[in-house]
Parts: structure tokens; sequence; C-alpha cells
């Protein structure tokens, strides 16, 4: 090749590439001219639903006049349809316009149309594509509702719109869901209204209000919105820990409310309780008000009337009674203080019964009967020192006897391990037992105490001294009459007797003066009963 020939390529190739160039950036417009024709398209919306119809003109100015065809297609990811072919006689340098019937959006996703023109040999002329548009099926929808609130039973008015992005839809489907309620209607138009009715035992709370419209082309949306649904008190229940009680016995109840679906729900509760007195008014032992499902106790006194009372819980307007029984309930407590025996009655009902008081002095055992009556909350006191002589004295006072006899032990005897001793005594000295020991023979208090001075009634002393001597001559009397001294222990008995019938008017004058500067002994105090253990 000559070196002049490849210099004029050179610069014929730097003239013709910009032209080329331009030609192809112009094909990437709307207008665009491509040899000798330039096709324009009017501009396309940017947004149609499934089953909308899509309008479509453009226009041709062809360079030189010629036949052609002109032809049309929607590019949509899924599938291309050449759906407009139109033969046309272009006149050259004039514009002519065209109308395509309007297509049917049918394929989801991003699409465009593009036109071409070509000749009718198929030689291409020139072509355009517009700028790209969504295919959804997705509608337009909004509503709101007459309330944002309300009680099981109440209507909430639905209103709102439903349309595809550039036509009304002519016939659809209504659905409105709510909790686990679902209703259906007909869509009529792009405006619906309806009335949803709560039912009568919904939940209550904060619920999703869920709207759905469809057309017939396959086009849908949901719209939601919150509404709460109001709780309304239904029923009121009450736990209790039991229904019968002893005096300190406590008492807990745990009320709780429930709404309109059997939920328990928020609240105050009133709780009262009264005793009931017939043709009297009741008597009230508290009222208190506490939340549901909150537990309250109460501590029954101990001198509480037994019988019926009513236990009353109430909120708003349910009212719940149910009642309860105090049992009543026969019970004393003792203590010993010093040389004092003191018994109270800590029941809650009159107290009449026996206090027995056992107490052991060296080889001797002494029972004393007490009968005591006490109201509610009274107490009665024994001075032991007023019924004892002189000693240390082991006491246990007990409620009640169950046996008959007091059975004797050797002295040298201390609680064997087979035979148990008096409760509470432990191995202080083996007081005499209590055979059938059982809870009616509670032990009240024990103690060990010392009385230092005699002030039992001068003529006391003497009766449980002669007592003691003919205690002692009767428990002696089966051996005594088989015995060498048997005429010495009679005489000493003859003896006292004709002394003491002698001397009956000095110990009575005695007596008396001695009353007056001693509290008598009460009426209902027996004798200590004194039994000696055999050496």
């Amino acid at each position: 090749m000559k070196p002049g020939l490849f210099w004029k390529l050179i610069v014929m190739f730097a003239l013709l590439a910009p032209a080329a160039f331009s030609e192809e950036n112009e094909s990437i417009n709307e207008s665009l001219a491509v040899n000798s024709a330039t096709v324009a398209i009017t501009s396309v919306l940017d947004r149609f639903n499934l089953g909308e119809m899509m309008p479509l003109s453009f226009s041709v100015i062809p360079s030189e006049s010629d036949d052609a065809l002109v032809k049309a297609s929607l590019i949509c990811p899924q599938k291309e349809l050449l759906y407009f072919v139109f033969p046309a006689a272009l006149e050259g340098g004039k514009k002519s316009e065209f109308t395509a019937p309007p297509l049917q959006a049918f394929s989801e996703g991003v699409c465009s149309i593009r036109v071409d023109v070509e000749s009718l040999k198929g030689d291409f002329i020139a072509g355009v594509s517009s700028n790209e548009f969504l295919i959804s099926n997705l509608l337009t929808l909004s509503f709101d509702t007459d309330k944002s609130a309300a009680k099981p039973g109440e209507g909430i008015l639905v209103t709102g719109n439903a349309k595809r992005q550039h036509s009304a839809i002519s016939k659809g489907g209504l659905r409105v869901s709510f909790q686990d309620m679902i209703y259906t209607a007909s869509l009529e138009g792009s405006d619906f209204s309806y009335t949803l009715t709560l039912g009568n035992s919904i939940k209550s709370g904060p619920h999703t209000l869920l709207i759905t419209v469809n057309d017939s082309f396959g086009n849908t949306h949901t719209e939601g919105k919150d509404i709460t649904v109001l709780p309304v008190l239904t029923t009121l229940e009450q736990a209790l820990n039991k229904k019968a009680f002893k005096p300190r016995e406590t008492l807990e109840v745990t009320p709780a409310l429930y709404d309109q679906a059997n939920d328990t729900m928020a609240g105050d509760v009133n709780i009262s309780l009264s005793l009931i007195r017939f043709l009297l008014s009741d008597i009230s032992l508290f009222s208190a008000t506490i939340p549901s499902e909150t537990a309250y106790a109460y501590l029954f006194n101990q001198s509480l009337a037994p019988g019926p009372y009513s236990l009353r819980t109430a909120s708003g307007v349910l009212v719940k009674e149910e009642n309860i029984t105090i049992l009543p309930t026969y019970e004393v407590e003792a203590d010993i203080r010093g040389n004092t025996v003191i018994v109270r009655n800590i029941g809650n009902m009159f107290y009449n019964n026996k206090t027995v008081i056992y107490l052991e002095k060296g080889n001797e055992s002494f029972v004393l009967n007490k009968k005591v009556k006490l109201d509610v909350g009274e107490e009665a006191s024994f001075n032991l020192s007023e019924e004892l002589p002189q000693g240390n004295y082991t006491v246990v006072v007990t409620k009640e006897v169950i046996v008959e006899k007091i059975v004797e032990k050797p002295a040298e005897q201390t609680a064997p391990a087979e035979t148990a001793s008096a409760p509470g005594v432990g191995d202080a000295g083996g007081i005499a037992e209590i055979p059938g020991n059982s809870s009616d023979n509670a032990i009240l208090a024990s103690s060990s105490i010392e009385i230092t001075e005699d002030q039992r009634p001068f003529m006391t002393r003497t009766l449980q001294g002669l007592g003691d001597l003919t205690g002692r001559v009767v428990a002696e009397s089966s051996r005594a009459m088989k015995s060498p001294v048997t005429s010495a222990a009679l005489f000493s008995v003859i003896l006292a007797g004709i002394l003491t019938f002698i001397w009956r008017d000095s110990i009575s004058n005695a007596y008396r003066k001695f009353r007056e500067k001693n509290k008598p002994l009460a009426s209902n105090d027996k004798e200590p009963i004194i039994v000696r253990k055999e050496e």
C-alpha cells in the first residue's frame, strides 16, 4: 500500500466517525433520526394495574417518501408481544401520526413499548422505545372507621375507597377480618361501606381490623387499622383457703374479675365480712378495697363469737356472697406466777370445766380440783400457799382429768423408760402418773415453786392434819390388823377423836377468830387430796 493512500483512508475515517456516533446516540432518545426517518412516541404513563388499557400514540417523519410497515410491541420481563402492525405510505419531510388500539395490561413487571419502521422489503428504517412503566396487581385502597374503640356487641362503621391506577372497579369483592371474624361482601364501584358488629364474647384489647379488596383481573390490596375492644365486667369470683375457722386462724380470700371472653381483667374489688344477726343489723368485721387477683388476709380474733359470717365481694353491679363459719372453741391457758396459778379463757365460748392442779412434794402427791367458770377473756387465780403446807413443789396444771385415781409409785422410782412421767415435769421428781393421758388431758402449765409460808386457815390445817392421819390409818389398816402394833395405832385414832370432841368449842372459837383475819376458801374450791407414798 502506498503511503499516500494510507493517509487518505485515515482522514476519511476521521470525517465519517462523528456522524456515525451521532446517529447511534440519537437512536436512544424518544425522537431519533435513523437513516431517513424520525420516530417519536407520545409520553406513556408510569403505572398500570392488570386489566387496564394502555393507549399508544406516535409519529414518523421520513426524509424520503416511501411505503413502510409501522410496528408496535409490548416488551415485559416475562413476555414480548407484537400487537400493532400498520402499512403506511410515508411522504418525505411530512409528519405522519399514528394511534394504536389500546392494549390491555396482562403481565406484571417493568415494561416498555417499542415502535419500529421498516420498508416493505424488510429493511430497518427507524425505531424508538418508550420510557419504562410498571404493571402491578396492587390496587389503591384507603378506609376509615367511625370509632377506634368499641364494646362487645357494638357496631363499627367502615367506609373506604378502592380503585385501579387509572380506572374505577366495576366489579370486585370486599373482605373484612377482625380477630376470628371474617365478613365478605360484593364490591360495586370504588366506594364501599360496611358495618362490623362485634360479638358478645369477643376478646378485649387492641386488635387489627383488616380490609381486603380485589377485582376481576386479579388486582388486590389489604390495609389494616388498630381497633381496641373494651372489656366488660361479666363475672366475679372469689377463692377461699377454707370455709370453717377457729379463732386465731387466718382467712385468705383472692377475688378475680373476668370479662366477656372469660379473661381476667383489671379492676378494684370491695371485700367485707359481717356477722349475720337475724332480725338485727349485721356487725361488720372489716371492709377493704383491693385490686383483682390480689390476696387479702384477715386474722380472726381469739374471742370472736362463733356462728355464720357473710363474706361479700363486689365490683360494679356484680356481687358475690358466701357464708363462712367461726367454730365454737373451748380453750383456756394457764400461767404459774410465784405461788399463784392463773387460768384464762382464751376461747370464744363460756368455759365451765374442771382444772386440775397436780403437785408433788417429796414423797407426797397433791391433787387440787378447781371448777372454773369463765366468760370469754376472763381469768381466775388460785393461791397455792393458801391451800398447801410449806415446801418445794413440782406443779402441773391440766384442764381435765380422765381417770379417777392416782397411781402410786415407789419413792425411789423416777419415770422408768417403760412408763412416761407427766408431761412438762421431766425428771423433776416422779409426780403421780395420769393413766390414759390424751389430748383431753392437755397440760396448760408446769413449774417448780416454793411455799415459804403456810397461809392456810387454822381449821383447814387441823382438819387436813386429821384427814392425813386418818388416811394413813386407812391406808395401813389391812397390814396393821396383822401387826403387833395394831392396838397402838387404834388407840391413837380413838384418843385423837376423844380430844377433838372435848376441845371442840375451843377449836371452833379459834377457827372463827382466824377467819376474820384470813380470806375463806372459795365455795367452788375443794380441799387438796393428799396421797403419801410408802417409804
